[in-house]
């Protein structure tokens, strides 16, 4: 016989759930949610899930939802279960789940969930025809994605308010204040503001006052203005203190959207190979720092992706990230995007007369040569070599 809490449609649960974590702020009880998405079991508790992380922010635009991302990801994974030593029958049906889930996931990106917040969720699984059609709306999806939010705050809190009052009106107000240093969360308005002025005024690079330490907290609240702008200050005298403050921006999407931005623009910036190595190293080993679960795996997944399109544009060597890319490869090889990774690597590298995993005795010992080179290199005292930092 079903639960009482099975029985409630989608809209209770969102009401459930919130008198039930009501000793908690609205962020940390869609955190909790959002956490036992992947423990959840049957496909009605997770469509549950989707729901609650949908519910919770359902009085603000999409676009403000800090779980959009997770959403975005939803769609666009194609990972399939790792079922070696199952049937075909239980492969189908998470096949199905899967099918379901993103379904459900379009109704949410589309705006037409709002039609089954009076169904059970145990009914849509029965019946998936209850949902509405998918209309695959593409210039919404795009949209979506480039303003796609993380994980980092509240969008509610007062914090994220009163960031956004007080701003200044016009070109000239915002160089004058200082207000590129501010390092605030931007509208769309403003954002458009500070672009015209670096674009129409290029000495305003010079004028503006950027510090290379504000650098990272740009391109993690403002991507598109930060992605606009950091080839330009890359152009600098002192443009080393502003690689090595990128190397200080912790590893996530905005980041890589930035470097990648930076070395396959229409005007690339020619970054140097120690800057590209280490920032690549790093990024490998922020997955390697986050605890297995949903995060690790969005991490792997966008490293994998980044790494495999700058070997694809020949941005970087394969003889040079060899090992460490098969190193990677190995540990994630269940997600379909790595899978493809290590297959190039491996294609590439026999190619080249690598053995898999191990290069050739005199490869491999110019590569050890090469790296204690680096390594004098970046422990030497000039400005212009930037260390590498660790990240979490």
């Amino acid at each position: 016989m079903p639960s009482e809490q099975e029985l409630l449609t989608f809209a209770a649960a969102v009401q459930y759930y919130q008198e039930d974590t009501s000793q908690h702020t609205l962020f940390d009880a869609a955190c909790y949610a959002f956490l036992a998405f992947d423990q959840a079991s049957p496909p009605s508790a997770r469509l549950t899930v989707l729901y609650i992380l949908y519910g919770l922010y359902a009085d603000l635009p999409l676009e403000k939802n800090p779980f959009l991302a997770f959403f975005i990801d939803l769609i666009d994974g194609n990972d399939k279960p790792n079922a070696d030593d199952e049937n075909d029958d239980v492969k189908r049906n998470q096949n199905d789940d899967r099918e379901l889930e993103q379904h459900f996931v379009y109704c949410i990106l589309e705006g037409t969930i709002q039609h089954v917040k009076d169904l059970v969720p145990q009914s849509v699984c029965d019946d998936p025809s209850t949902l509405p059609p998918i209309h695959h709306f593409a210039e919404r999806l795009t949209q979506l994605k480039t303003c796609v939010s993380t994980l980092v705050d509240d969008p509610c809190g007062e914090k994220r308010v009163s960031k956004t009052i007080n701003k200044p009106k016009d070109t000239k107000q915002a160089i004058q204040s200082g207000y590129v240093n501010q390092v605030e969360y931007l509208s769309q308005q403003m954002e458009k503001v500070l672009m015209h002025a670096f674009h129409t005024h290029p000495e305003v690079v010079d004028i503006c006052g950027l510090k290379p330490e504000y650098l990272p907290r740009w391109i993690e609240l403002n991507l598109l203005l930060a992605s606009d702008i950091t080839p330009m200050f890359l152009k600098r005298p002192n443009f080393e203190e502003y690689l090595q403050a990128l190397l200080n921006v912790p590893v996530s999407g905005h980041s890589l959207d930035v470097i990648h931005h930076l070395v396959t623009c229409a005007n690339p910036c020619h970054l140097p190979s120690e800057f590209l190595h280490m920032y690549i190293s790093n990024s490998i080993l922020s997955c390697e720092l986050l605890a297995k679960g949903p995060w690790q795996d969005r991490q792997v997944k966008l490293v994998a992706k980044f790494i495999q399109s700058l070997l694809e544009k020949k941005i970087i060597r394969m003889s040079e990230y060899l090992v460490e890319i098969q190193s990677f490869c190995v540990g994630y090889l269940r997600f379909k995007g790595v899978a493809v990774l290590f297959r190039m690597v491996s294609s590439e590298a026999q190619k080249a007369g690598y053995e898999i995993g191990r290069a050739r005795p005199t490869e491999q010992k110019q590569q050890q040569q090469q790296q204690q080179q680096q390594q004098q290199q970046l422990a030497g005292p000039s400005s212009s070599n930037v260390s590498r930092r660790s990240v979490v």
